[in-house]
């Protein structure tokens, strides 16, 4: 293959992401079904459509956003950092792992975050798998004289993705050795929450009134609950990489690496009819358009369309 995909053709400058500017700006990847994952660079989800896990249950349609985030902690070298962000109907903004970030940029369509920790390095990746209701987030370890240890934090809910939810139900957590299997109520679509080495330490609770600020822009409602089913812990040397995986899929997922590469390699496949003098700009358009193509369910079940 003679044409690269462009990585980092979409890099933000560090006035872009270093206050609360990395609010306004947002990002989206998307499974060909109807399916996608979005939210804001500074991770604090300021629409009701943004979510880590929004399945398409009937192809495109039957939207419903069941793992709204993911929140990690890094404990590296004596101190904690919280990386992620939440605002809250107080108009608290906390924490504000933003402002560790180093770098932000786009990896084909995959958004990369780079946090600062010491001398230390740790990249966050997220995609979808193309065809599948499920998400992929990834951690590595960059440099660093130290061991690194994650905390990752999952806030869950199940609702339509025009909605928003309040809290108090019982969604019934079934743990597993690297993760659990959640039904939020009768009926319900199960979904997995794993990673693919560490550990899941089971703990239900919910955590209460957060705030879209740009649904109030809007004039709508802003305030939803989110369900912690528990936490994931994992330890990093420098070079590895960390994998969570949520997904509405029976089948298992496959191993992080392979679906990144997989997914690179269908991003590449895109951008091969291009002439080698194509603008850059005109590269990354023509990825973002393949964000927008979906496959629709026929009458039997099966997918149709644009796979």
């Amino acid at each position: 293959m003679n044409q690269s995909t462009p990585r980092s053709l979409l890099e933000l400058s560090r006035d872009a992401f270093a206050s609360t500017h990395a609010l306004e700006r947002e990002w989206l990847v998307t499974n060909g079904l109807g399916g996608f994952a979005s939210g804001t660079v500074a991770q604090a989800n300021t629409r009701r459509y943004h979510g880590l896990l929004v399945a398409s249950l009937k192809p495109p349609v039957e939207r419903v956003l069941m793992v709204a985030k993911l929140d990690a902690v890094a404990y590296y070298r004596g101190a904690h950092s919280e990386l992620g962000a939440n605002e809250f109907a107080d108009g608290t903004l906390a924490p504000r792992g933003f402002k560790r970030l180093a770098a932000f940029r786009l990896d084909g369509t995959i958004p990369v975050w780079t946090y600062q920790l010491g001398d230390a390095l740790l990249e966050q990746r997220i995609w979808m798998a193309q065809g599948r209701n499920t998400t992929y987030v990834t951690f590595t370890l960059h440099g660093g004289t130290e061991p690194l240890d994650l905390e990752l934090t999952p806030l869950c809910t199940y609702r339509d993705y025009h909605s928003h939810a309040r809290g108090g139900w019982q969604l019934a957590v079934e743990p597993g050795p690297r993760g659990c299997r959640i039904v939020a109520f009768e009926g319900a679509r199960p979904f997995t929450l794993d990673i693919e080495r560490g550990e899941f330490i089971a703990g239900g609770d919910w955590y209460w009134g957060f705030h879209h600020r740009v649904e109030a822009e809007r004039g709508l409602d802003t305030q939803e609950d989110l369900f912690r089913p528990g936490v994931f812990r994992a330890r990093l040397a420098a070079g590895e990489t960390l994998a969570f995986v949520a997904s509405a899929e029976s089948e298992a997922a496959e191993p992080a690496a392979a679906a990144l590469d997989r997914e690179r390699r269908r991003q590449q496949a895109l951008l091969e009819p291009l002439l080698a003098s194509t603008p850059d700009w005109i590269r990354q358009l023509t990825l973002a358009a393949d964000q927008f193509i979906v496959a629709r369910a026929d009458a039997q079940g099966a997918r149709s369309g644009v796979p």
